[in-house]
């Protein structure tokens, strides 16, 4: 059995696929500063022989990776943490845009059409594109009206899409509701925190439902990245599944080496007395207004914050562009 010299630990059954949860170890050590700017990563082969995967998955999280201008190729020396790893600049895209394009015009003159010919075909099928994202809707379901909205904005401007936020809970609460709220609806989306409660729920109406994965902020990493071994962290969440995510995360990311006790419970005084019984409060942002009244200024609270990765939205864009 190889050596884990990189402490990257994925999970085969969490329902996440493993070039995502990849990704996101990749990224996480490299905010915390575990892998500082200029450090060289192992092969694709040599990662996919150490961690017992495919060349294709690393593949797959180095591309997304590089894209997101976290990682950088370099022919012939291997991969790199990038200097910057903020996203790509507006002048970046438009350059590996040019790129693409230059490669389609090659493949057209090759094919004997002239430039002229090219722009017309482009521009119609340009048109053709875009008539058909205005006829496409989506529907975004949600443990929270931030989370919808979130998505929301980012997605609809980039996809051309109309899409509709939808609540978890009203999915529990207007059963009889459900098939005319969703009638127009050509694709379902969620996170992979509710993947399996929503399929429960909504497979009856044969949609495509995809799920997508959500990221911890920087900022919330730290902060829990700065919790000690010693200190009891009470975690207060909605659903099962949304603890299990974050427990498999944290143990990925080497941010959960404390003493952790989580409930579900909506309960006033059962609520309450489980944070008496704790030194720091980490809660989902859905149940974040119930837990600040009680803690007040006490004790701290960590409120989870997550939001969908580039590579998440491309998914998105990719399961659009399948139902044409």
């Amino acid at each position: 059995m190889k050596e884990n010299r990189t402490g990257i630990n994925l999970k085969h059954k969490s329902g996440i696929p493993l070039y995502v949860q990849l990704k996101n170890q990749i990224q996480k050590r490299i905010q915390l500063g575990q892998w500082p700017s200029g450090q060289k990563l192992p092969t694709e082969r040599e990662l996919a022989d150490e961690l017992g995967i495919s060349r294709n998955t690393v593949s797959s999280a180095y591309k997304e990776l590089e894209l997101e201008g976290v990682l950088i190729s370099q022919q012939g020396r291997g991969t790199f943490v990038a200097d910057k790893t903020d996203l790509w600049t507006g002048q970046d895209k438009k350059a590996k845009l040019l790129k693409v394009i230059d490669l389609a015009i090659e493949e057209a003159t090759q094919l004997s059409f002239r430039l002229d010919e090219f722009l017309v075909i482009a521009l119609e099928r340009v048109q053709e594109k875009k008539e058909f994202l205005r006829l496409v809707r989506l529907a975004f379901v949600a443990s929270t009206e931030e989370y919808c909205q979130y998505f929301v904005r980012e997605l609809e401007p980039r996809a051309g899409v109309t899409i509709k936020p939808v609540l978890l809970s009203q999915l529990h609460e207007n059963k009889s509701s459900v098939m005319k709220n969703f009638a127009d609806i050509d694709l379902i989306i969620t996170t992979f925190f509710y993947l399996n409660e929503v399929k429960q729920l909504l497979s009856h109406l044969n949609k495509p439902i995809i799920g997508i994965a959500l990221n911890l902020e920087p900022e919330t990493i730290v902060e829990l990245a700065r919790i000690s071994g010693e200190q009891k962290v009470g975690l207060v969440c909605r659903s099962e599944s949304f603890a299990k995510n974050f427990l498999e995360l944290s143990d990925c990311v080497g941010i959960g080496n404390y003493q952790l006790s989580v409930t579900q419970t909506t309960a006033v005084d059962e609520l309450q007395s489980f944070l008496e019984k704790v030194d720091i409060v980490v809660v989902s942002s859905d149940r974040l207004e119930e837990v600040l009244p009680i803690v007040g200024e006490r004790k701290p609270v960590i409120e989870l914050k997550y939001r969908p990765d580039l590579g998440s939205i491309n998914i998105v864009k990719s399961a659009i562009l399948e139902l044409q």
